[in-house]
C-alpha cells in the first residue's frame, strides 16, 4: 500500500539532493512491516518515469537502469565502481541513483565517497546497517512514520485475519 508518507518523503529527498551538496545519501530506519521496501519500489518508479539512472541493490541482483534497459549483476563489494560517469554541464559527481534494500545477514555495498551513486538505503533501526557509510557521505538519517488511523483501516482490510470485527474495519476515527 501507498502511504501519503511516500510522496512527502520523496520530494523531501528530491529537494535534499538538490540544495545541500555537503548531503550524500539518506538512511530510512523503520520498524519491520512499515513498508520500507516498498517505499524503495515507490522511488523506484518515480525515479524512472524522469528518465533517471537507477540501480536498485538487492541481496540477489543488482539491477541497474539505464535508458529504458535493466541490465542485471551479481552484488558484489565494488558494484557501484564500475559505473559510468556523465560529463557536460550541471552533471554533479553523484548523478546515479542507488536504492539499497538489504538486512543485516546479508551482502551489503561499500559506500564512499568515490562511489558515484546517491544513496538511499531502507533498514531497521540497527546502525550497524549503515552508520559507517552515512558518517562518511554525510547521509541524512530518517525514520519511515508510521501509518494514519485510516491507512491502517484500509491495508487491514486487505492483510488482516478473519479474526478482526467488521465494526472496526468500518470505523471512522
Amino acid at each position: 500500500m501507498i502511504t501519503e508518507a511516500y510522496d512527502r518523503i520523496f520530494h523531501r529527498i528530491l529537494d535534499l539532493r538538490q540544495t545541500d551538496p555537503d548531503t550524500q545519501g539518506v538512511v530510512i530506519t523503520g520498524q519491520p512491516g512499515i513498508v520500507k521496501t516498498t517505499f524503495l519500489k515507490y522511488m523506484l518508479v518515480r525515479l524512472l518515469s524522469a528518465h533517471q539512472v537507477v540501480v536498485l541493490y538487492q541481496p540477489d541482483v543488482v539491477t541497474l537502469f539505464y535508458k529504458g534497459t535493466a541490465y542485471d549483476s551479481r552484488p558484489e563489494v565494488d558494484t557501484f565502481y564500475y559505473l559510468p560517469e556523465r560529463r557536460g554541464k550541471n552533471q554533479g559527481k553523484h548523478n546515479v541513483w542507488a536504492l539499497i534494500d538489504v538486512d543485516s545477514d546479508e551482502k551489503k555495498p561499500t559506500l564512499t565517497s568515490n562511489s558515484k551513486v546517491w544513496p538511499i538505503q531502507a533498514s531497521f533501526p540497527n546502525p550497524i546497517q549503515w552508520n559507517q557509510w552515512s558518517k562518511a557521505l554525510g547521509a541524512a538519517r530518517w525514520g519511515m512514520p508510521l501509518w494514519t488511523f485510516k491507512e491502517l483501516v484500509f491495508g487491514c482490510v486487505f492483510r488482516c485475519p478473519p479474526t478482526v470485527p467488521s465494526s472496526l474495519l468500518k470505523s471512522e476515527r
